[in-house]
């Protein structure tokens, strides 16, 4: 087993909430991909919100998705 060191922020190092003891590289990328999904939430929400997306009822987004698949379907 390798190991590596990595230089990193202080801002990073309080955004990704590491700690001071060896992490696995499994651990790692887990935590990245944890932060990244979150932001990609944030993100959505907020274009979902300036789209006016966010006040449809489930049945509107489920005919809007049955609308894409039929598009998707007919070409």
């Amino acid at each position: 087993m390798k190991t590596i060191q990595i230089n990193i922020s202080e801002k990073d190092y309080q955004k990704y909430n590491f700690e001071n003891n060896p992490m696995d590289f499994n651990d790692l990328i887990k935590k990245l991909d944890l932060v990244n999904a979150k932001n990609t939430l944030k993100e959505s929400i907020k274009l979902a919100k300036s789209a006016g997306l966010s006040n449809l009822s489930e049945e509107e987004i489920n005919y809007e998705i049955m609308q894409v698949r039929n598009a998707k379907n007919n070409n």
